[in-house]
Parts: C-alpha cells; sequence; structure tokens
C-alpha cells in the first residue's frame, strides 16, 4: 500500500479514541444536567447551585476536548487538560467514596476520562508519572477539602433560596417562612441528611 504508515495510522486510532470518549464523557455529562430538568434526582449529588452546573461544565468541556481531538489533534491542550481533569475527579470521586454516596453518572464521567488520560499514555508513557501524581493530589485534595462545602458557600452566596428548598422534608415550610418579629436574620438549625 502506497503512503501507509503505522504511526499515522496509530495517530488516527488515538484521535478517534480519544474523540469518542470525550464526546461520551460530554453526552453522560449532557444527560445528568437534563436529568433534574426532567424529574429525575441524584440521592449522591448535594443539589446546590455549583452540582447543577457541574453537569453542564462537563458536557461544555468535554464536547470541546472531542471537537478539538478530531479538528487538532496535535492541540496543546489535549497534552495539558489529562492532569486537571484526572485531579477533578480524582477529588471528586474520594470524597463520593468517603461519603458513601454513588451517583453512577460522575463515575462514568471519571471512568470515561481516565479512559481518555491513558490513551496518549501509548505513544508517551513517561507523561504517565504527571497523571499519576494529578491522581494523587486529586485523592488527597477529596481527603482533605469537601465540595459540599464549596457547593453551600456557592448557593448560598448566589442562590440563597435553594437553601431553603434542601430542608429536609419534615421541616415545616410554614414555619420556616413564618417569623414573628421583624430581624432580619433568621436562624434555622436541622442535620443535613437526617431523615427524622
Amino acid at each position: 500500500m502506497i503512503g501507509y504508515s503505522p504511526m499515522i495510522h496509530d495517530r488516527r486510532t488515538a484521535r478517534l479514541a480519544l474523540a469518542v470518549l470525550y464526546g461520551l464523557a460530554s453526552l453522560v455529562s449532557l444527560g445528568m444536567g437534563l436529568a433534574p430538568l426532567l424529574g429525575f434526582r441524584c440521592e449522591a449529588c448535594s443539589g446546590g447551585l455549583l452540582a447543577l452546573a457541574m453537569p453542564w461544565i462537563g458536557a461544555a468541556f468535554y464536547g470541546a476536548l472531542a471537537a478539538v481531538a478530531l479538528r487538532a489533534p496535535q492541540a496543546a491542550a489535549l497534552a495539558l487538560l489529562p492532569g486537571f481533569y484526572v485531579f477533578v475527579h480524582g477529588d471528586l470521586v474520594t470524597e463520593m467514596l468517603l461519603d458513601r454516596r454513588c451517583c453512577w453518572g460522575c463515575l462514568t464521567v471519571a471512568a470515561l476520562a481516565l479512559a481518555a488520560s491513558a490513551v496518549p499514555l501509548l505513544r508517551a508513557p513517561r507523561e504517565g508519572v504527571g497523571i499519576a501524581l494529578a491522581a494523587i493530589l486529586g485523592i488527597a485534595a477529596g481527603v482533605l477539602s469537601s465540595f459540599d462545602r464549596a457547593d453551600e458557600l456557592v448557593t448560598r452566596t448566589l442562590w440563597p433560596a435553594r437553601m431553603l428548598e434542601a430542608a429536609p422534608a419534615w421541616v415545616s415550610r410554614d414555619e420556616m417562612n413564618r417569623c414573628g418579629h421583624d430581624a432580619p436574620i433568621r436562624i434555622l438549625l436541622f442535620e443535613k441528611d437526617c431523615k427524622t
């Protein structure tokens, strides 16, 4: 065959594999973003503003990476961003496991992202050190920091009414809305995830 090069074929295969993996991650993220709009609720996800935005951010991010993998396979973003998203997914999955929660959508996107980060390692195995370090740091961040706290801070700051919606069902909505005096601050105490 004239002009056939195994290296070119391997690059095409890697480019296609990256595009498919990023495209699937984008579609799963999009499905997770649409789920709350269709009335489905993931009990594992906290439901704050940041948690509601993450699937949309993931859909756009992985969709853009899929397009870059197809159109500009030599782009620096394809070499630099795997460390970033491996860190982020390492953090979020570690925290999910420590909290004994399981979101199959989040785990699927994380698995697809991890698989995509492994594709370039087939050609440049030395890059695995950076990916491994990103995973270790992500796991450490998941142990030491809390996405739920950041999510609640963003929600409290940008969407305070959502905090009242997140109160457990056993908290009386009439009692939450009623106040017998003109104080500018009202304090309601309840334990998160408490069922009684």
